[in-house]
């Protein structure tokens, strides 16, 4: 299974097209089971969103593999704002598994880039989680701390983000 996720993955990131994805999709739907290391579940829900892989039970099956090991695994901030940002793409904004990233990344936020922490405000925010104002002005007031480090196009792709999260 790590090795599959490894392929989707690599494949996401060249933007393999749907078709030549589908028989690589297939047997991760078939494998989900299998995907147990945090960096493999994170692979994975990632490529679906760059994919645009719009399969919500496959999405939902690998929350709730993620959902299980939230607590056990270490998960850095970085890699659930990357999940975070596949839900968003993906629509999948369950409020109460989005509150759970949430509070697993809060372990390692003051590490995050101003652009993960845009990622896990706005999915905060469009799954209407119970603090997510909250935790969006703690990720704001992170993000301000690193501005004066920001290129151009980061700062605008944080501030877009920042701005669809206090909508």
């Amino acid at each position: 299974a790590r090795h599959l996720a490894m392929a989707v993955g690599a494949l996401a990131k060249l933007r393999t097209g749907a078709a030549e994805m589908e028989p690589f999709i297939d047997e991760l739907r078939q494998r989900v089971p299998e995907l147990s290391g945090a960096g493999e579940l994170v692979m994975s829900i990632s490529a679906l969103g760059r994919l645009r892989v719009m399969d919500e039970s496959l999405v939902a099956d690998m929350a709730h593999q993620l959902s299980a090991r939230l607590g056990s695994e270490r998960f850095h901030a970085r890699d659930l704002a990357s999940v975070a940002a596949a839900y968003v793409r993906l629509q999948y904004l369950d409020t109460h598994h989005v509150g759970q990233i949430l509070s697993c990344a809060r372990g390692t936020l003051q590490e995050a880039a101003p652009c993960e922490l845009a990622h896990l405000a706005l999915a905060a925010a469009r799954a209407q989680v119970g603090d997510a104002d909250d935790f969006v002005l703690a990720a704001a007031v992170l993000a301000e701390e690193k501005v004066p480090f920001m290129l151009p196009a980061e700062l605008v792709d944080v501030a877009f983000a920042f701005g669809h999260s206090v909508e």
